[in-house]
């Protein structure tokens, strides 16, 4: 029998290869030690939260999963408040619900336990703003835990919860859901039955253990996924229309794509096929010169964040007085997560000092948002604040406006690393910054001389990955300057 499982839904989302990989694969994917990780840290104790409640039972979640699952319903027989690491089955469904809830039924429903019945509750580490922030996978496993709960109790439950990382209880309604729900399990039902999904690529398939595999298996067929930005919907019609190879792609003018795709604009078809023809030409195409403002000194501005705990912590930056300047670095941290706010206020003191007229580069959206974010949260100086909103700009729409580049994805160490910069650590990444940052948390908190000193060395990797982040900044944006004229077709 195979199962279907409640973590096959946050997989399948992320990429669907993932869930097909796991099981008709060959052992070698495994999984991803830094993400297994990342998914599964608590940032804070379950068990104080649990405080709460009149009486939590424990169910220990290793060994027979049919004898975890009997031990569960048997609590949730005598009605005890909450039931942690609980499990869940009907036939191949199996579901491990962070936390069970007792709770009275909707009116004029009959619970085969008594007047009572559970509701499934999920931990998760992110900090939820609203419902816009509650991600679909964290609906459909709450709706996953109600459905199998609906067979055990004979009441559907209502609600499932979500606890984020700030110790706040998000309702979702399990009804709202359940349309979207089942489409998504018909899907993974198919992979369970054998059928591989269609090739296709995108940047959260990066998460997957597999995620290597599924590259190559796109560029052993020259599939049109492995091109940059395309969607779902466009890989579709440009299937429909016969065209599934990047080189097939390449190779069709314009006014032909026109017409076989009357679907799409010819601005999107020109954008697919410039970068289907940089991918088959392993060549970067120029599209325009970018314009750079070309007040000195000019700043490069990255963060450092841990999504684990809603946490931005270092904000590095580095200021260019010259074309052909090293430039220099600074930054400022918070090592400890209640040092956030004057890590902020700290920053803004930085940002004072920079001239009115000055450009404050960065890669991605990410940087703005935190601006955004911090300048609601915490204030500070609200000219600091102004000149941080004028004068960032976003070296990524540079990138995009001015060059179709080889590569699969757009990401900074995508296209750097393809320019040809390097980071210091072999393991410089966004995933190991967060993974560093909390091992120190955890280092210095022991006390012990010997942790201090580990914890001071990982300080110094992040901080070195920080300011190498900036640096291939600088890098690609002299390098965007450097370009030539585009050539006339």
């Amino acid at each position: 029998m195979r199962y279907l499982t409640d973590k096959m839904f946050y997989k399948y989302l992320r990429c669907p290869h993932w869930v097909y990989w796991d099981v008709y694969g060959d052992g070698k994917g495994g999984e991803d030690a830094i993400m297994k990780k990342i998914r599964e840290h608590g940032v804070f104790d379950e068990r104080e939260y649990f405080s709460n409640f009149d009486k939590v039972e424990t169910v220990e979640n290793e060994g027979d999963e049919e004898e975890i699952f009997i031990h569960t319903v048997e609590l949730m027989k005598k009605g005890v408040a909450a039931i942690f690491h609980g499990r869940l089955i009907d036939g191949n469904w199996v579901g491990s619900p962070d936390l069970l809830v007792r709770a009275r039924p909707a009116a004029g429903s009959s619970s085969r336990l008594g007047d009572w019945v559970y509701e499934p509750y999920s931990i998760k580490s992110a900090i939820i703003e609203d419902d816009a922030d509650i991600r679909d996978e964290y609906r459909f496993e709450l709706a996953f835990h109600a459905l199998i709960l609906e067979k055990i109790q004979g009441v559907r439950p209502e609600f499932g919860h979500i606890i984020d990382a700030a110790k706040t209880v998000h309702p979702v309604a399990v009804n709202r859901v359940l349309e979207n729900f089942h489409l998504t399990l018909r899907q993974i039902e198919d992979i369970l039955d054998g059928k591989k999904p269609a090739p296709f690529l995108s940047s959260s398939c990066k998460e997957s253990p597999w995620f290597s595999k599924c590259v190559k298996d796109a560029e052993k067929c020259d599939d049109v996924c492995l091109i940059y930005k395309i969607r779902r919907s466009d890989h579709a019609k440009l299937y429909e229309a016969g065209i599934k190879t990047v080189s097939e792609l390449a190779a069709t003018d314009i006014d032909t794509l026109v017409q076989a795709v009357p679907e799409m604009s010819r601005r999107k078809l020109e954008m697919l096929k410039r970068q289907a023809l940089a991918l088959r030409d392993k060549k970067e195409i120029v599209i325009q010169k970018p314009f750079f403002p070309s007040a000195r000194p000019e700043y490069y501005f990255d963060i450092e964040g841990d999504p684990l705990r809603g946490l931005h912590y270092l904000f590095g930056l580095l200021e260019v007085k010259s074309d052909r300047a090293k430039g220099v670095y600074r930054h400022v941290a918070a090592w400890k997560p209640e040092d956030e706010k004057r890590c902020w206020l700290d920053f803004l003191k930085m940002v004072s000092k920079i001239p009115g007229a000055s450009p404050i580069y960065h890669y991605g959206t990410y940087e703005k948002t935190v601006v955004s974010l911090f300048a609601k949260k915490y204030g500070g100086s609200a000219r600091a604040i102004a000149k941080l909103e004028k004068n960032m700009t976003n070296l990524l729409t540079s990138v995009c406006e001015a060059v179709a580049l080889p590569v699969y994805f757009y990401s900074l160490k995508d296209i750097a690393k393809e320019m040809g910069f390097k980071w210091r650590h072999a393991e410089a990444s966004g995933v190991n910054s967060i993974v560093w940052y909390e091992d120190q948390l955890k280092l210095a908190a022991s006390g012990k001389k010997r942790d201090a000193a580990k914890a001071k060395r990982i300080i110094a990797d992040i901080v070195a990955y920080n300011e190498d982040d900036v640096r291939a900044t600088l890098f690609l944006k002299r390098r965007l300057e450097a370009l030539p004229e585009p050539i006339e077709t």
